[in-house]
């Protein structure tokens, strides 16, 4: 109530006025069923590490420095982890230093990529090589791909029981010069369900995930009755044969992907 209350002051002072709906916007916030993409984006650091060294990328310049950086860290942790096994008075200040040079490396690693034109392209090239040359994928099949991530997302929608709409099982195509715009009305990334459904046992908190590493992709269906067809993850990535950073609009999630590996 404390911080609604003060958004509410805030808003008041800017606009001179207090807005109408605030406790019903407010109240519609608290009972989103969507995962905030700041959640993803921990997770996707948190194993980026591993990630970009299976796609051979750890030793661009732009990257050295937060690989030392995370390497000197996971140490730190592994030795606290070694002492508190073996001594009762083990130090929280220490824990508490490993973790904080955890999250130090990931910060780092993060403007790295997000900061670096040149690291950005070599990420791109070894994913668009590892699609192209080890899946064996082409640009002719990213509309394909994508279709089946759509049909995957209107089933699992419907398998939810939300409040579809004749809308669920469109496909919409628009393309100019400029742009290739993909447009369904499935499930959203990372949308866990109404309330009660358990969400995370079918995987959907870690959509945004698995969309953007690879090998990180566990689709499976939903139910017997709901089978789906597509390999959500792997499919996504053929959109980084035609584009570098490609633009997402998912109910509440807005987000680019920057160097086919981190949303922003």
């Amino acid at each position: 109530d404390l911080l609604r209350d003060s958004a509410g002051r805030i808003l008041e002072r800017a606009c001179k006025r207090r807005p109408p709906n605030l406790h019903e916007a407010w109240d519609d916030l608290g009972q989103a069923d969507q995962h905030d993409i700041s959640i993803a984006q921990d997770l996707i650091l948190e194993h980026a590490f591993f990630y970009l060294r299976q796609i051979n990328v750890h030793t661009h310049e732009d990257f050295v420095d937060a690989f030392r950086e995370s390497d000197r860290a996971r140490t730190l942790r592994a030795e606290e982890k070694r002492v508190a096994r073996v001594r009762r008075d083990a130090n929280e200040r220490d824990r508490l230093l490993a973790e904080e040079a955890i999250e130090a490396a990931k910060a780092r690693l993060r403007r790295s990529i997000v900061e670096s034109p040149q690291g950005q392209r070599s990420i791109l090239r070894s994913v668009r090589r590892k699609v192209r040359d080890h899946y064996q994928y082409s640009s002719n099949r990213v509309l394909f791909e994508l279709f089946q991530n759509a049909d995957d997302a209107c089933r699992e929608l419907a398998w939810m029981e939300a409040d579809t709409s004749r809308d669920a099982d469109r496909f919409v195509v628009g393309y100019d010069n400029r742009s290739l715009d993909i447009v369904h009305w499935g499930r959203c990334i990372n949308q866990m369900g109404p309330h009660g459904m358990d969400g995370d046992k079918h995987g959907f908190s870690r959509d945004l995930e698995k969309m953007l590493v690879l090998s990180g992709s566990d689709k499976e269906s939903v139910s017997a009755d709901t089978p789906v067809t597509g390999r959500f993850g792997l499919g996504f990535k053929t959109a980084f044969l035609v584009t570098d950073s490609p633009r997402i609009l998912s109910g509440r999630l807005a987000f680019r992907v920057v160097g086919g590996v981190y949303p922003e």
